[in-house]
Formats: structure tokens, C-alpha cells, sequence
């Protein structure tokens, strides 16, 4: 039956190390059926592809979508993260981008350890050089 087929999604969700999502998965496949866990999971990516949340184990504090420019990947933008680890009041700018594979963003391009106003001051830089959507 077309029903009971599994997604990569559901599949990888099911051999995921988070005992807590795995079990959440099995427990929804049994009660809701497999259609309804392929869209929770659709609904939980695009909420997730909307805004990160955190780079690099970071929390991101600002973030500016790039529009699409020809041959580059969607989902792309510049984003301010917080060093909560020293609490020193420093932040780092980065270049995101949406990975579809592991969905969720990834950074490159990092300049750290820069006080708020220079943080800003190149989030707008790179975001003046980009398409906007």
C-alpha cells in the first residue's frame, strides 16, 4: 500500500541518535499514519528554513535574506551570532546559506569577535553587495 512507504525523511528521523525523536516519529507513524508525519516534517523544515536560529551552536541575533541571484543556491543571507560562551559582549557575522540535506543553515565566511556596531556595520556591508528579495 502507497501509505505505509516510508520517506528518506522518515527513515532518517527513525535512525536518528535523539532517542526522544525517534520514539516521537514511531509513536506518530502508528497513531496519524505515514502522511501525516511527511507533512509535519514539511511544516517543521520550512519553519526552520524561514529564519536560522542558531549558527555554529550560536543564537543568531540579526538576519538578512539574500534575494535569489542567478546559478546561486536559494535560501542564502549574512547573519549576527552571539559568543555566549565568554560573555564578553563580542559578536560574529557569517554568511548562511540553507543546507537541504541536513535542513538547517550553515555558516561560512566568519569574521568574530567584533563589538555590536562593527557587527552591524558588516552585516549591512555584505548585504548592500547581494541581490535583495
Amino acid at each position: 500500500m502507497a501509505d505505509n512507504k516510508r520517506s528518506a525523511d522518515t527513515a532518517r528521523a527513525d535512525t536518528s541518535t535523539d532517542d526522544a525523536l525517534r520514539e516521537a516519529v514511531k509513536d506518530l507513524n502508528r497513531s496519524c499514519g505515514p502522511r501525516t508525519v511527511e507533512a509535519l516534517i514539511g511544516l517543521l523544515r520550512s519553519f526552520n528554513m524561514a529564519v536560522p536560529r542558531r549558527i555554529a551552536g550560536r543564537p543568531v541575533l540579526a538576519f538578512i535574506r539574500y534575494g535569489q541571484a542567478e546559478g546561486a543556491t536559494r535560501g542564502r543571507g549574512v547573519a549576527i551570532t552571539a559568543d555566549c560562551s565568554r560573555r564578553t559582549g563580542r559578536y560574529h557575522v557569517h554568511s548562511v546559506f540553507w543546507d537541504e540535506f541536513s535542513s538547517r543553515w550553515e555558516g561560512t565566511n566568519g569574521r568574530y569577535d567584533m563589538t555590536w556596531e562593527a557587527a552591524r556595520a558588516e552585516l549591512n556591508r555584505r548585504a548592500d553587495t547581494e541581490i535583495q528579495p
